[in-house]
């Protein structure tokens, strides 16, 4: 071992030749507080300084062949040819310093993966944007974080969803318009927040799918059509139809009132009343405790319709083309049996119950006629109308003074032969 301070002369063999001692120098240097180990060879330096301040390696190649263990290690711009994932198991890799070429996506189980403009968290399935844009290359599909919207188009139409709003509008267009093909959406549905607006811009049909047919009312025939439509189509204005195909229109609402049952006005068109059992109907029914028709037109025409007791309107036609069994008489039997019955003056129980019930309602009015018991008490049948289950229902007012006719008309003539016989008398 040297002393302190001493330089260790260099080793050279004896089969090197003076030409290569020219070219290949190797030192050993000790101080007391330093070794150096260096060798130079064409001017390529190679060496091992070690001092208190630490230990350094110089050279262009270095190559380990034995087990190495680093404590506290910092490798600094390296090139390492393979490393393990495995072995990485702790610490940080800083993304923005590295590249990363062929990454598995299915290693990525767990965490957040966030951006300045997008976060998604592969533990809640949060995904969160704050800008962007989702695409088709054709923009058939498109959400639009940036404008905020989403929309689905084909070569005919978008559906297009902003601001709270669904259109329908061109498929080339990227924004909502103001006269879309079609509009959902509170706005224009009234005072409250929470109406909504079915709006079409020209024409309007709401149907399904088996009855979407004859949406216009022309041509007539058996319906088809099921639904509401309306507007302006491109034959020019049509009316409002209300269409409900072969299996008719309920037409309901208003306070319940009683009829057997408790139920509310109502209107039926072409209904059986029997949803379900696939009955149709070819009537119109409407119940309510009053049925109004107001008209501001008047005639002088006589009553020519109908009331059946089972609510039937129907025309009251007088021509022989629509009898039967026709027998003309004079006979005054019926005129004789009426004449023997009373008349009456009466209240309506209805008025009078009305009355008893709220004071401050009009006085019950008194009314004039005849009691429908009565003329079937006296015989006169033809003169009393009855329900389906031959309860006297009514008179018959329009042949009352009918029947009086053939015996007015017996007395006329009575009375003509008696005048034809004073004349005579006071001729002699």
């Amino acid at each position: 071992m040297l002393n302190q301070g001493a330089t260790a002369a260099a080793y050279v063999p004896d089969n090197v030749s003076n030409a290569e001692l020219e070219h290949a120098y190797s030192a050993i240097l000790q101080t007391n507080d330093r070794i150096n180990l260096r060798v130079e060879k064409n001017g390529v330096i190679n060496a091992i300084n070690i001092s208190p301040e630490g230990t350094k390696i110089y050279g262009t190649k270095l190559h380990i062949t034995a087990d190495t263990y680093i404590d506290n290690a910092i490798i600094k711009n390296s090139m390492i040819e393979s490393i393990d994932a495995g072995k990485i198991t702790a610490g940080t890799i800083n993304a923005a310093h590295i590249n990363v070429i062929n990454l598995n996506a299915n290693n990525i189980t767990t965490g957040t993966i966030k951006g300045s403009n997008l976060s998604i968290n592969l533990n809640t399935g949060n995904v969160e944007f704050q800008a962007g844009r989702i695409h088709s290359s054709d923009n058939a599909i498109d959400i639009n974080i940036n404008n905020k919207y989403i929309s689905v188009a084909d070569k005919d139409n978008r559906v297009f969803i902003s601001g709270g709003e669904i259109q329908m509008i061109q498929p080339t267009l990227f924004s909502s318009q103001s006269t879309p093909y079609v509009r959902i959406s509170n706005a224009q549905a009234g005072a409250s927040w929470g109406g909504a607006t079915f709006w079409g811009r020209d024409y309007f049909v709401v149907t399904n799918g088996a009855n979407d047919g004859n949406i216009f009312t022309s041509p007539m025939g058996e319906e088809k059509f099921a639904g509401i439509s309306g507007g302006h189509s491109t034959s020019g204005w049509q009316v409002t139809k209300i269409g409900g195909a072969e299996r008719g229109v309920l037409i309901s609402g208003g306070r319940e009132f009683t009829d057997g049952i408790g139920l509310s006005p109502y209107i039926r068109v072409g209904d059986p009343g029997h949803a379900g059992t696939g009955l149709h109907g070819s009537n119109i029914s409407m119940q309510a405790s009053y049925i109004y028709l107001k008209s501001t037109h008047s005639t002088s025409h006589g009553a020519n319709a109908y009331l059946a007791p089972d609510g039937a309107l129907v025309p009251s036609n007088s021509a022989a083309k629509y009898k039967t069994d026709i027998v003309r008489s004079f006979e005054t039997g019926m005129g004789d049996k009426l004449l023997e019955v009373p008349v009456a003056h009466w209240k309506d129980k209805e008025e009078v119950l009305s009355k008893t019930l709220n004071p401050s309602a009009k006085n019950p009015e008194t009314y004039f006629g005849m009691i429908a018991d009565d003329l079937d008490d006296a015989g006169l049948n033809e003169l009393v109308e009855y329900d389906d289950k031959g309860a006297v229902r009514g008179i018959q007012y329009d042949r009352v003074a009918l029947a009086l006719i053939p015996l007015i008309r017996n007395y006329r003539d009575r009375i003509t032969v008696l005048e034809n016989k004073i004349k005579q008398t006071k001729e002699v």
